[in-house]
């Protein structure tokens, strides 16, 4: 065991100063964000100078942000479960509904997505830790002056991670397959004293009375917290900060290396927790994603470090024009050298100066307003939204000329514009469906509530979908090949206007689609009508069902089992065929035989004129 600490205390604090430049640069992607000056004063070109930085990442970051927090958590549920086998079939959609309970009630998912999306469009890499959570609650009784048990906390607590408190090997860039990862988490003494008296921690004497340092980046994250880290004061109020580092090795000698995970404090080389890897699949639950992703790194590539030297030239165009405009507005004179002028002259009503020559004394501007540089300002703005991907209609803004265009137009340029948006949230789509799935395996490895408890599937569904939950879940096998968990999050459609659009045009061809469908239903229950003729509507009405499948995914319309019904069409088909040919029926004293004139019963089939047309539809 110590020399498993030694080795992981070592290895951890080289990769550590290994990366030492990707922090200097997230930090100067936060300074970016908050448009904070490298100065407190300029004094260039002239004391007190204009030192303002244009804030184009915040605007653009906060743009992106705002847009994918509602994509995400608008459509309901967060995640769509979908059986992959009939086995699991019925336990699809009541483990969908107690996975959103829980969601909403066990813990506080949006917590836990924000903060991991604001890293992804700020740094470029966000992740998150499915951690899970089992504790006992206690209160101190003051009339038997004792601690009594008051509640049980049990279930999945993901948590968003810091990317400076993530660690993996410099060359890996996939969670799963690196040699090990590791991530910092940052508690209190007090909290410690609590997972030891649970007896979740063990070696805790080694970490007293030495608590950690913070660095400067975390410093800046945390700006608003007051901690004593410094040893200064009772070192109880400082801060420790033990590593949950996940790692295959072969410890018992059999040849294969099994996955464990420890919490290890690499300042005092003390494991305070080592256990295997609980995960059926040895899943190590994380899940990251990236704004822009780079070829076979770990990081990807965020707004700030896409318009940093934009921004930095918006800035500097922006302050000249501010300075000039101050040198502008300054009023000098000059004066002859051999005059008797004194040497500051100041405006005053009323003065009156003395001068041998009118050319003694005249104004003096130091510089003059110059309106071009506003517009070379909003061209390198116009290149930091195109190197983003925002335009105008994405930013709220309608300008000419499309502020003079049809309203299909205007929805049309937005949906285009959704494009590049949707690359962007392809990864975070990715890492929230993983997420689900490892959420999934957290119940199977730690068991669901007892039957009796709040949160239990018998308190939240049927008692006959409880059942059904239960039994999935208690399943010792994986159900990724089983379930198939997606999180619901709309893609193209993302802006409100184009979503109820698409819908509207969903309607008119489900409309005409069941139009369509009756007419040739009744021609195949006519019994006048050959049985090659019923084939061949049958026939019809499934390939339109193709193509009509085709043209609902194009809209991102994919539940069509209860819109299309050429499968019903072929049994009804079938079941008329099966029935006895009744005879036809006898004339009435009066009638003669024959079919009447002018009805012709495939007359609204092949679409034309006569009794039983009806509108043309995909089939003529």
């Amino acid at each position: 065991m110590q020399l498993l600490a030694d080795e992981f205390s070592e290895e951890i604090k080289l990769q550590y100063a290994a990366q030492s430049e990707m922090r200097e640069d997230w930090a100067k992607w936060l300074r970016l964000y908050r448009a904070r000056s490298e100065w407190e004063t300029k004094n260039y070109p002239l004391q007190h100078s204009s030192n303002v930085v244009v804030a184009l990442a915040a605007t653009y970051v906060d743009q992106v942000v705002a847009k994918i927090m509602p994509a995400i958590f608008q459509p309901q549920p967060l995640w769509i479960v979908n059986e992959l086998n009939r086995k699991t079939a019925p336990a699809a959609k009541p483990y969908e509904r107690w996975l959103d309970w829980n969601r909403q009630n066990t813990w506080d998912e949006y917590r836990c997505v924000k903060p991991f999306v604001q890293d992804v469009v700020k740094l470029g890499t966000g992740i998150i830790y499915n951690d899970w959570r089992t504790e006992t609650v206690y209160r101190y009784d003051d009339k038997t002056r004792q601690t009594v048990q008051s509640g049980f906390r049990r279930g999945p607590r993901p948590a968003w991670v810091p990317r400076e408190d993530f660690l993996i090997p410099i060359g890996f860039n996939d969670i799963q397959t690196a040699p090990w990862v590791a991530h910092r988490i940052w508690t209190s003494w007090d909290q410690l004293e609590r997972w030891a008296h649970q007896g979740i921690i063990t070696n805790l004497d080694k970490l007293k009375g030495h608590s950690d340092d913070e660095n400067q980046l975390r410093l800046e994250r945390r700006k608003n917290h007051e901690v004593m880290a410094d040893g200064s004061g009772d070192d109880r109020f400082g801060i420790w900060s033990p590593y949950y580092v996940w790692f295959n090795r072969d410890l018992d000698k059999d040849g294969w290396p099994e996955s464990y995970v420890m919490l290890l404090h690499t300042e005092e080389s003390a494991i305070l927790r080592l256990q295997a890897n609980p995960s059926p699949t040895a899943t190590r639950p994380y899940t990251s994603a990236r704004f822009i992703e780079v070829e076979g790194e770990f990081d990807g590539i965020g707004i700030p470090e896409q318009v940093e030297p934009l921004q930095e030239e918006a800035s500097v165009i922006h302050n000249q024009r501010r300075d000039r405009s101050h040198l502008a507005n300054i009023v000098m004179y000059k004066g002859s050298a051999t005059g008797n002028l004194p040497n500051t002259i100041r405006p005053e009503s009323g003065k009156v100066i003395k001068v041998l020559d009118k050319n003694d004394l005249q104004e003096f501007h130091p510089s003059s307003n110059v309106s071009e540089q506003e517009f070379e300002e909003q061209s390198v703005i116009r290149f930091a939204e195109l190197r983003v991907g925002l335009n105008d209609p994405g930013l709220g803004k309608a300008t000419s000329p499309v502020g003079r265009a049809a309203a299909t137009t205007i929805m049309a340029l937005m949906q285009e514009g959704t494009r590049r948006f949707d690359l962007n949230v392809s990864d975070i789509r990715a890492a929230l469906t993983e997420q689900g799935h490892q959420i999934t395996e957290l119940w199977q490895v730690y068991g669901l509530p007892e039957p009796e408890e709040a949160g239990s599937p018998e308190q939240v569904l049927d008692e006959d979908d409880a059942v059904i939950v239960r039994q999935l879940l208690g399943m010792p096998v994986s159900l990724r090949g089983l379930i198939a968990i997606q999180l619901n999050i709309s893609t193209a459609a993302v802006n409100r206007e184009v979503e109820k659009q698409s819908n509207m045009q969903l309607i008119q061809l489900g409309n005409q689609y069941l139009q369509q469908v009756l007419q040739l239903a009744m021609a195949v229950a006519n019994p006048q009508i050959p049985p090659p003729i019923k084939e061949v509507i049958v026939k019809g009405v499934q390939g339109t069902d193709k193509l009509m499948t085709r043209l609902y995914q194009s809209y991102n319309s994919f539940d069509l089992e209860t819109t299309l019904v050429g499968d019903l069409f072929a049994e009804m088909a079938q079941q008329v065929q099966q029935q006895p040919m009744l005879p036809p029926p006898q004339p009435q004293p009066g009638q003669t035989q024959g079919k009447p004139q002018g009805q012709n019963p495939l007359a609204g089939l092949m679409g034309g004129a006569g009794n039983g047309g009806g509108p043309k539809g995909p089939l003529q």
